[in-house]
């Protein structure tokens, strides 16, 4: 059987330049000029029409960041966006995805860019792009989102689409949910996940009756007095934090989220099941003098 050229070969379907940043959300606030950082890390569903969906995250980040000798980054609040500043001189910019404010012992990070997602619907096969659906967008509602809404996840599961997000705000890195009944307007359900985690993917249906998801816990090495003491950290760590990790529910807490000012015992207590996969990991470790 003969291949479609598309097949065959690589195939960017969408990039940065399809952005139409006319339609961002950030024009209701922010004035200064921005571009596509990046468009990647889609979820992906198949719509009742039989076409497929894209769910992109834009990534957009001010076309100069650094001016009058201040770093800036785009922020979120309940009427519109913002940006933040800070002296160059307070913070290092080595890593261009971020900024390290260096007033503090333990890692304090910028974003130099904010991302909400956009539904793109492609054919069928795949091979074209059929629609951008701006009027679609998913983009920051609350404090718990107010530096992006990344990395989007879609599932179908019992004749509904469920999405999960990872919500960045200065508090924590958190697991939003939200759901569809045609895989193109989606409705928010609140947190699921409650602490630092990224990247929840739910399976589609249930196994023993309940509800599975595979989940990231997130961890942050710190530089340590003690070259041993860094050491114990990294083990202690590796097994809880460096991996990718099986959650499950028996009731709708999983897909439906908690409400915001409820602790998730229901994914807390006893529902992390066995290690599925542990990450490779490269330690550095150097040793210095600096105390938390």
């Amino acid at each position: 059987m003969k291949l479609p050229e598309y097949i065959k070969s690589d195939h960017l379907i969408f990039t940065p330049d399809d952005v139409d940043l006319t339609h961002s959300p950030l024009r209701n606030g922010i004035a200064q000029p921005t571009y596509v950082l990046g468009a990647f890390n889609p979820g992906l569903c198949r719509l009742p029409s039989g076409n497929l969906l894209m769910m992109v995250r834009v990534a957009e980040a001010l076309s100069s960041a650094v001016h009058e000798d201040k770093v800036h980054c785009i922020r979120w609040e309940k009427d519109g966006y913002t940006t933040d500043a800070w002296a160059v001189s307070d913070v290092n910019t080595d890593d261009p995805r971020t900024f390290n404010i260096l007033a503090y012992k333990f890692p304090v990070l910028g974003l130099t860019s904010l991302s909400w997602l956009l539904p793109v619907e492609l054919a069928a096969d795949g091979s074209a792009i059929k629609k951008i659906h701006y009027d679609k967008i998913v983009s920051p509602q609350s404090s718990n989102q107010e530096y992006g809404i990344e990395d989007p996840r879609i599932s179908f599961i019992d004749g509904k689409y469920y999405m999960t997000t990872c919500c960045v705000s200065s508090e924590r890195h958190s697991t939003m949910s939200y759901s569809s009944d045609d895989g193109l307007h989606y409705s928010c359900l609140g947190i699921v996940l409650d602490h630092q985690n990224k990247d929840m993917l739910l399976f589609e249906g249930k196994i023993n009756n309940q509800y599975y998801a595979l989940t990231r816990p997130l961890m942050v090495l710190v530089e340590e007095e003690c070259f041993t003491k860094s050491i114990l950290i990294f083990f202690t760590n590796l097994i809880t934090a460096l991996s990718i990790r099986v959650a499950n529910s028996t009731s709708s807490p999983l897909i439906n989220g908690l409400a915001s000012d409820k602790v998730c015992s229901a994914l807390h207590d006893h529902q992390f099941g066995p290690l599925a996969l542990v990450l490779p990991v490269l330690l550095i470790l150097l040793p210095g003098n600096k105390k938390l």
